[in-house]
Protein backbone atom coordinates (compact mmCIF):
# COMPACT_ATOMS: atom_id res chain seq x y z
CA UNK A 1 0.00 0.00 0.00
CA UNK A 2 1.35 3.13 -1.15
CA UNK A 3 1.86 6.64 0.85
CA UNK A 4 -1.47 7.69 -0.51
CA UNK A 5 -3.50 4.33 0.70
CA UNK A 6 -1.65 4.96 4.17
CA UNK A 7 -3.08 8.46 4.10
CA UNK A 8 -6.68 7.28 3.59
CA UNK A 9 -6.32 4.91 6.41
CA UNK A 10 -4.93 7.94 8.79
CA UNK A 11 -7.85 9.70 8.17
CA UNK A 12 -10.80 6.94 8.88
CA UNK A 13 -8.95 5.77 12.24
CA UNK A 14 -9.62 9.69 12.67
CA UNK A 15 -13.28 9.61 11.73
CA UNK A 16 -14.00 6.75 12.95
CA UNK A 17 -12.27 6.44 16.13
CA UNK A 18 -11.84 10.12 17.28
CA UNK A 19 -8.21 9.50 17.03
CA UNK A 20 -6.01 12.22 17.14
CA UNK A 21 -3.55 12.43 14.00
CA UNK A 22 -0.45 10.98 16.01
CA UNK A 23 -2.10 8.37 17.78
CA UNK A 24 -3.63 7.27 13.91
CA UNK A 25 -0.30 7.77 12.59
CA UNK A 26 1.27 5.58 15.13
CA UNK A 27 -1.13 2.77 14.90
CA UNK A 28 -0.20 3.16 11.22
CA UNK A 29 3.29 3.26 11.50
CA UNK A 30 3.42 6.24 9.50
CA UNK A 31 5.58 9.42 10.95
CA UNK A 32 3.24 12.37 11.05
CA UNK A 33 5.36 14.51 8.91
CA UNK A 34 4.71 12.04 6.21
CA UNK A 35 1.72 12.34 6.58
CA UNK A 36 1.22 15.99 6.08
CA UNK A 37 4.22 16.02 3.44
CA UNK A 38 2.75 18.41 0.29
CA UNK A 39 4.75 18.22 -2.70
CA UNK A 40 5.06 21.80 -3.93
CA UNK A 41 6.51 20.18 -7.11
CA UNK A 42 4.36 20.96 -10.61
CA UNK A 43 5.20 18.30 -13.34
CA UNK A 44 2.52 19.85 -15.83
CA UNK A 45 4.46 20.89 -18.01
CA UNK A 46 6.63 17.76 -18.16
CA UNK A 47 2.99 15.49 -18.23
CA UNK A 48 1.83 17.23 -20.86
CA UNK A 49 5.12 17.04 -23.28
CA UNK A 50 5.45 13.49 -22.33
CA UNK A 51 1.37 12.89 -23.39
CA UNK A 52 1.90 14.76 -26.85
CA UNK A 53 4.84 13.06 -27.77
CA UNK A 54 3.29 9.47 -26.72
CA UNK A 55 0.40 9.94 -28.83
CA UNK A 56 2.33 10.69 -31.65
CA UNK A 57 4.68 7.73 -31.39
CA UNK A 58 2.21 4.64 -29.52
CA UNK A 59 4.64 2.03 -29.10
CA UNK A 60 7.23 3.91 -27.34
CA UNK A 61 7.79 3.17 -23.72
CA UNK A 62 9.54 5.94 -21.27
CA UNK A 63 12.59 5.44 -22.25
CA UNK A 64 12.73 6.28 -26.23
CA UNK A 65 10.51 9.74 -25.07
CA UNK A 66 13.06 10.40 -22.98
CA UNK A 67 15.51 10.33 -25.65
CA UNK A 68 12.88 12.45 -28.28
CA UNK A 69 12.34 14.93 -25.23
CA UNK A 70 16.10 15.55 -25.35
CA UNK A 71 16.44 15.40 -29.28
CA UNK A 72 13.96 18.67 -29.32
CA UNK A 73 16.14 20.24 -26.50
CA UNK A 74 14.40 19.89 -23.30
CA UNK A 75 16.44 18.11 -20.52
CA UNK A 76 14.69 16.24 -17.86
CA UNK A 77 16.55 13.36 -15.41
CA UNK A 78 15.20 9.59 -16.57
CA UNK A 79 14.19 8.96 -13.22
CA UNK A 80 12.02 12.10 -13.07
CA UNK A 81 10.50 11.20 -16.83
CA UNK A 82 9.66 7.45 -15.24
CA UNK A 83 7.46 9.12 -12.39
CA UNK A 84 5.52 11.22 -14.35
CA UNK A 85 4.73 8.62 -17.11
CA UNK A 86 3.95 6.01 -14.89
Amino acid sequence: MGLVGLREEVRWLRERHEASQQQACGLMRIAVSSFRYQSRRSDEALRAQLMELARKKLRFGYRRLLVLQWDRGEHANHKRVYRVYR
